[in-house]
């Protein structure tokens, strides 16, 4: 289910031309719940802070690896990541997906 969900997000980002994704396509050989990703011309506190005020959870910033950021380039702002669970939905994601499309427009 997760995986299912994971690759469900993962489509939906990579479709959006202001999205920047760090990771691989989700398999079950390398599937995490867990996708980092940017908006272009967004700081990442900014977008982290939009999500919240409509009740969307996210992390921002370096996520206790600079040095990861500094490989991948993002060590001026960090990513945003986004984390599924079991419990999540794909109504969800496409939730998460609207409210995106709101912060960037």
């Amino acid at each position: 289910h997760e995986l299912e969900l994971s690759q469900h997000l993962y489509d939906k980002l990579a479709n959006m031309r202001h999205i920047i994704l760090y990771e691989d396509y989700p398999t079950k050989n390398n599937a995490i719940s867990t996708i980092s990703f940017t908006v272009k011309q967004k700081t990442c506190t900014d977008v982290s802070e939009a999500l919240n005020a409509k009740n969307i959870a996210v992390r921002s910033g370096y996520h206790c690896s600079p040095l990861a950021h500094r490989f991948l380039g993002t060590l001026s702002d960090g990513t945003i990541r986004v984390s599924l669970s079991l419990f999540n939905t794909k109504k969800e994601i496409n939730s998460f997906i609207c409210a995106i499309n709101k912060i960037n427009s």
